[in-house]
């Protein structure tokens, strides 16, 4: 990592140009490192792994924390970068531009990234505390839930909204555990829930 000068010569038929140019030469960065970024700044991600994908969303995770990559494409054909990703896959080359939208930390991809694919799907987190602002984003089990009408859950003395993205038909009862994507709509905790059991 540094900046370095060069020195660039272009060059068409008999004619050439020469300029100075000062190169930066970046780290990639956790998801930690990232998320703390202001907005609208560049990033370039080590090595994340796909917790879920749903439309543009595509969560990741490293071992830092987690967050999204807001994928609307490349602007000019329609075409996502992350088109064909499952859960578990891994990226790496993942660039873009940073955001805190309205608290949930996302990275808009500027180009295309590397997928290694994978069967293995990712495996929620186990969650055994609380539930707050800092789980934005994370791809978690909670055991002993009770899904209420209105597609609410009790949990450990906390109530949270439930979002059936994923379509899984859920229905009002006690669960074992539920596997969620943790997101904040407007400032509110909501669990998009994945799987029941």
């Amino acid at each position: 990592p540094g900046h370095y000068n060069a020195t660039l010569t272009f060059t068409s038929g008999e004619v050439s140009a020469t300029t100075s140019v000062l190169a930066a030469v970046v780290s990639p960065l956790s998801v930690a490192e990232a998320t703390v970024l202001p907005d609208y700044a560049n990033a370039y991600l080590q090595e994340v792994e796909v917790t879920k994908k749903f439309d543009k969303y595509i969560f990741v995770r490293d071992a830092t924390g987690s967050m999204l990559l807001y994928d609307s494409g490349d602007g000019i054909s329609g075409t996502r970068y992350g088109a064909g990703l499952h859960s578990g896959d891994r990226l790496t080359h993942v660039q873009g531009r940073m955001q805190n939208y309205f608290g949930v930390p996302e990275l808009a991809p500027t180009a295309s990234f590397s997928v290694q694919k994978s069967s293995i799907d990712a495996v929620p987190e186990i969650i055994t505390s609380t539930i707050d602002s800092s789980a934005v984003c994370r791809f978690v089990r909670l055991d002993g839930v009770v899904v209420t009408d209105g597609l609410t859950i009790d949990w450990k003395g906390q109530t949270l909204p439930v979002v059936d993205a994923f379509d899984t038909g859920i229905t009002t009862g006690l669960r074992e555990n539920i596997a969620a994507i943790v997101m904040l709509s407007w400032g509110q905790l909501e669990l998009w829930l994945v799987s029941e059991a």
